[in-house]
């Protein structure tokens, strides 16, 4: 929904805009971090007003989301009015299909996402990276989570704050036109994002930016 803003909203927040740039531009130097500037207005640009709080343990980060039942058909309805998430390699087809099933509204997932520099780059496969879920007790999450991540955080989060250049999401694999075992990656490129189809299957090794988004139920310490 758009908002017409009266004259004066529009003198405040062209004031507040135009003094950050003020800020910029001094001789001195800005005096505040410019990346957390960046990834501020990318938040503003984008509409998110509220930050999900994460922490980052042992190279595996942890956060909460909340499902909001919305279908499959409709989240790719909403990113196409948003226009913030692009579609690659027919990842939209994922979200048409019928084992698009998003838990009631409301429900609240724990996700750990693992860090791919816990792997050598050798070991950056499928079955080693189940063997660590399957150790750290984490569970197969459901689909919709690849949607909700990718509205919780911008690509400049993922990117700059993370440290990852993409997380894929260990929903269960789905049939695709090209690609088999398909599942969903949010990935981060120039603070912008995507929802890609990937390959899964056991013999790829994925890049070392790669984070692998599980979901969990213990309490972490």
């Amino acid at each position: 929904m758009s908002i017409k803003l009266t004259g004066d909203q529009y003198i405040d927040l062209d004031g507040k805009l135009a003094e950050i740039k003020r800020q910029m531009r001094q001789q001195s130097g800005y005096p505040y971090d410019p990346g957390k500037l960046n990834t501020f207005l990318q938040r503003a640009i984008e509409g998110k007003w509220e930050k999900i709080p994460w922490i980052e343990k042992d190279n595996i980060i942890y956060f909460t989301l909340v499902s909001n039942g919305r279908s499959g058909i409709n989240w790719v309805k909403y990113f196409e009015s948003d226009g913030r998430i692009k579609f690659e390699n027919g990842s939209e087809k994922l979200l048409w299909s019928e084992d698009f099933r998003p838990n009631k509204g409301g429900s609240l997932y724990n996700i750990a996402v693992i860090k791919g520099n816990l792997f050598s780059d050798d070991k950056r496969t499928l079955p080693m990276i189940i063997e660590r879920a399957d150790e750290l007790m984490f569970g197969e999450p459901n689909i919709e989570v690849s949607c909700l991540i990718s509205n919780a955080f911008t690509g400049g989060e993922i990117e700059d704050i993370m440290g990852l250049r993409g997380i894929v999401v260990m929903h269960e694999p789905l049939k695709h036109s090209v690609i088999n075992e398909a599942r969903l990656e949010i990935s981060a490129f120039a603070r912008s994002s995507s929802l890609s189809a990937v390959r899964t299957d056991s013999g790829y090794v994925w890049p070392r930016g790669t984070g692998f988004a599980f979901v969990y139920t213990q309490v972490i310490a």
